[in-house]
C-alpha cells in the first residue's frame, strides 16, 4: 500500500481556448464534510489574464482537457505538476486489488467468516454523461469540457472515498495508514 498522495487541493481543470481559459477547481482530499460538493469553483477567464491565471493555477496540480500546445498559457505558471489521469487511474485499481489480497490473507489467518468488502468500480474520469448544455447546431459553451473532466475527477474521487470507507473499517486493512481517510493518489509529473 505504498501509494503517494499530492498535498496541493483542490487540483485545477483546465480547459485552454485560443483566447479564453476554463477553470474548474475539484476537491480530491479524503475526507470532505456531508453535503459539501467536491466542486469547489469554476472560472472562464481571458487568457491574457495572468493575475486571475496566477491565482487559480500556481502550486496546484493540473488536469488538462486537452494535451498542452506549443501554445499553451498553463506553461507560463509554477504548477505543482500535470496529473496523469490513465496512472491515476491504475492507481487507484492497483489500491483495490492490494487491499483485496490483504483481505483475502487476513480471512485465511483467522477463525470464522468475514464479509468480503464490495469494491466499487474505477471510472475513467473522461468518460463522464452530461445533459446536453447547448443545442445540437450550437458550438459547446464555454467551460463545458472543463466541467465535464471536473464531474469525472469528482466522481473518481468519491469512488476512492468508498474504497477508504472499506479500508478505514478494517484494523487490519488500515494500517501502515491508519483510520484517516486518504486523498485521492495523484500520480502527477
Amino acid at each position: 500500500m505504498g501509494i503517494e498522495v499530492a498535498s496541493q487541493y483542490p487540483i485545477a481543470v483546465v480547459d485552454e481556448q485560443p483566447s479564453r481559459v476554463a477553470v474548474w477547481h475539484v476537491d480530491v482530499s479524503g475526507d470532505i464534510p456531508a453535503g459539501m460538493s467536491r466542486l469547489t469553483g469554476s472560472w472562464v477567464v481571458d487568457a491574457s489574464d495572468t493575475e486571475t491565471l496566477t491565482t487559480l493555477l500556481t502550486d496546484r496540480y493540473v488536469a488538462r482537457c486537452d494535451p498542452a500546445s506549443a501554445q499553451s498559457v498553463v506553461e507560463q505558471f509554477s504548477i505543482s505538476g500535470q496529473i496523469d489521469l490513465d496512472a491515476t487511474v491504475d492507481a487507484v485499481r492497483t489500491e483495490i486489488r492490494e487491499l483485496d489480497k490483504l483481505f483475502t490473507e487476513h480471512v485465511a489467518s483467522v477463525k470464522g467468516k468475514l464479509v468480503r468488502p464490495v469494491w466499487p468500480d474505477v471510472p475513467d474520469p473522461r468518460v463522464v454523461a452530461l445533459r446536453p448544455v447547448s443545442a445540437p447546431d450550437e458550438p459547446r459553451r464555454e467551460g463545458a469540457d472543463a466541467l465535464a473532466l471536473a464531474r469525472g475527477i469528482r466522481d473518481l474521487a468519491d469512488t476512492w472515498a468508498q474504497i477508504e470507507a472499506h479500508r478505514a473499517a478494517r484494523p487490519f486493512l488500515a494500517e501502515p495508514a491508519g483510520k484517516a481517510m486518504r486523498p485521492l493518489p495523484l500520480e502527477v509529473s
